[in-house]
């Protein structure tokens, strides 16, 4: 077993817990981006792949706003 694998057990975390909420906002924000990049440069040729990659940075925040009104303690005060 190596050291990360032990170090995951030890501390009770799933491997697969490195895309958490801050993660998945850092690829939207990343992603998004590209598409602002695409949209300043359309004008001289800029890729369409950069706005594609852009498309879901609406329903990555739209998931983790659910999750996090989901997991608050106080929903009003969340709202």
């Amino acid at each position: 077993m190596t050291v990360n694998k032990e170090m995951a057990l030890q501390s009770g975390t799933n491997r697969w817990e490195i895309l958490d909420a801050t993660t998945l906002k850092l690829v939207a924000v990343a992603l998004m981006f590209l598409d602002r990049i695409h949209q300043m440069f359309v004008h001289v040729g800029a890729p369409v792949w950069l706005t594609m990659l852009g498309r879901p940075v609406f329903p990555i925040f739209l998931f983790v706003s659910a999750e996090s009104f989901y997991h608050t303690h106080n929903k009003k005060k969340y709202l």
